[in-house]
């Protein structure tokens, strides 16, 4: 699931600063929002950033404060895995789903209690089982 041409033992270096991420600088054609506080990017040039592995988008100033893993390294990283706690179905506004990246304003979607893991209900089958906050992980310094 890594970026052509960049292999996952490259991108898990990075997960420290970047909690696996491997972003790039991105001009958007379009209007979109950033992942982790849901505002829209704007601008004439390189607004934001993205990671080449999972799409995650976000601001510049949001990109030191990411705390979601990034999804095509976080399962190598995860030593004993939990399930989320999801809560009930409902309309979660200003939110992305963590599995598909859409916004969950326009359809019913769950979240995990305890980590702020966002699934639309459709999506929650391919949700896996890796509450970030509840799991522990293998550390960069021990490879």
């Amino acid at each position: 699931m890594a970026a052509e041409g960049h292999n996952v033992d490259a991108t898990l270096l990075a997960v420290g600063r970047d909690h696996g991420h491997y972003f790039v600088r991105k001009t958007f054609g379009k209007p979109t929002y950033c992942h982790h506080c849901c505002d829209k990017i704007w601008g004439m040039l390189t607004q934001g950033y993205a990671c080449e592995v999972c799409n995650f988008i976000c601001h510049d100033k949001c990109k030191k404060t990411v705390v979601s893993f990034c999804s095509g390294v976080a399962l190598q990283l995860i030593k004993n895995p939990v399930a989320h706690t999801w809560s009930e179905p409902s309309h979660i506004k200003r939110r992305f789903c963590c599995v598909c990246r859409k916004k969950t304003d326009d359809s019913v979607a769950v979240e995990c209690e305890v980590c702020e893991y966002y699934v639309h209900v459709d999506c929650h089958d391919l949700a896996v089982s890796d509450c970030k906050e509840a799991a522990t992980y293998v550390s960069n310094l021990d490879k």
